[in-house]
């Protein structure tokens, strides 16, 4: 017998691969990281920079294929974890709170 894994989540994550743009709110400087999932209320990418649990990102995702639009939106910093393909970077999770046009 299979024992299923029941899902919490109240949105299904999907696998993205694209560049993720993104800065600290308030500040101007611009940082780039590699997205690896998305769902409809947050984001999980990699980058070299440990960044803080709280943090509030501007963030950019751009999609490789022309047909999708870039996702341009506010995320609060809820997870940072050692990324496990890489030990120099980390995976970043944010939760969306704002969508920006």
């Amino acid at each position: 017998m299979l024992l299923s894994k029941v899902e919490r989540r109240a949105y299904a994550r999907l696998p993205i691969d694209c560049k993720v743009a993104y800065m600290r709110v308030g500040e101007s400087r611009l940082s780039y990281g590699a997205g690896r999932n998305l769902s409809g209320n947050g984001i999980l990418f990699s980058t070299l920079e440990a960044i803080p649990i709280g943090t509030e990102l501007e963030i950019n995702v751009l999609p490789s294929l022309t047909h999708l639009s870039p996702l341009n939106a506010v995320v609060e910093v809820v997870r940072l974890e050692p990324d496990a393909s890489d030990t120099r970077q980390f995976g970043i999770c944010g939760r969306i709170q704002q969508i920006l046009s």
